[in-house]
């Protein structure tokens, strides 16, 4: 956890570290802190398939069953 959270701090623009980030808040059982970093990964890099998965599945493990569609914008076109 600290290691991503020094990489975002020296790189803020370092998408993959708020992924990993959020995995690492996720396997905790932190879901509403690991949502935040998927957001921002999202955000800086909305072609990053694997951090929507995540808050996905970030919001199915707290039951918000309804919150993650559209996961991927423009995924059924």
């Amino acid at each position: 956890m600290n290691d991503y959270t020094k990489a975002i701090e020296i790189n803020p623009d370092d998408v993959t570290a708020y992924n990993n980030r959020g995995l690492a808040y996720a396997n905790m059982g932190e879901h509403e802190q690991a949502i935040k970093d998927y957001n921002v990964a999202i955000k800086r890099a909305p072609e990053k398939i694997s951090a929507y998965i995540n808050r996905g599945n970030a919001y199915y493990s707290r039951q918000s069953y309804r919150r993650p569609f559209p996961i991927i914008p423009g995924l059924l076109k």
